[in-house]
């Protein structure tokens, strides 16, 4: 969108001039809205953090082995999300699974909420800094800016368990860093509680020679 946006302006303008009165009211409102600068801000925005998402989505389509490092992988998304209009404090002290991205008393102010690099080169272009100094337009778009990463963050708690009893936290004993370490620390001295969160592959009760079996060779 970025990329065309001086492309759909020409193109508006031109369709503008061609068109009969009754359809140059809308094409009006559309050319408008692509001269104005919270527009143009809260989509270099979104040029910034959807990358993010996008990124994520793709580790769930990769065609490696991916299962033991997703609740690490979400975890860490999830986390750079809320540090981004949270306080940190906040954050650091609180568990993810604790943490209300909707919660407005630990929302950062939103002038020092980050948006990315190119946001903050044009904000501070002196073409449009005077304009942003002296209006509420650069409050009024990082709140849009904010609405969005609450409401995406509050999605992915519904649909994601970033709790470490999950067995996605689990499974990430069996990433092949942690199995093969040679520090007890990091290796987990036995995979029963794994086996116990996935009844279904094999069920603890009347198989104790089994499951002793795989902890013993683990």
């Amino acid at each position: 969108m970025l990329e065309q946006w001086n492309a759909f302006k020409f193109f508006f303008t031109e369709e503008a001039l061609d068109r009969g009165a009754d359809e140059v009211s809308a094409i009006n409102t559309i050319l408008m809205s692509l001269g104005e600068l919270k527009l143009w801000l809260y989509y270099m925005f979104l040029d910034w953090v959807l990358p993010k998402f996008s990124g994520i989505n793709e580790l769930f389509q990769s065609e490696r082995s991916f299962i033991t490092l997703v609740h690490f992988e979400m975890c860490q998304f999830y986390k750079e999300l809320l540090l981004i209009f949270l306080d940190p404090r906040y954050v650091a002290r609180t568990g993810l699974v604790k943490i209300e991205p909707s919660n407005s008393t630990h929302f950062q102010r939103l002038e020092h909420m980050y948006c990315g690099a190119k946001f903050t080169a044009e904000v501070d272009n002196p073409v449009h800094a005077p304009f942003v100094r002296n209006s509420d337009v650069l409050s009024d778009v990082k709140r849009n800016c904010r609405n969005f990463l609450v409401k995406g963050c509050e999605e992915l708690r519904i649909r994601f368990d970033f709790s470490s009893e999950s067995t996605f936290a689990k499974l990430y004993t069996l990433s092949p860093a942690l199995a093969v370490s040679a520090s007890s620390a990091s290796r987990a001295a036995s995979i029963v509680p794994i086996i116990r969160s996935v009844p279904r592959i094999l069920s603890m009760e009347n198989n104790f020679d089994l499951v002793q079996k795989i902890d013993h060779q683990w």
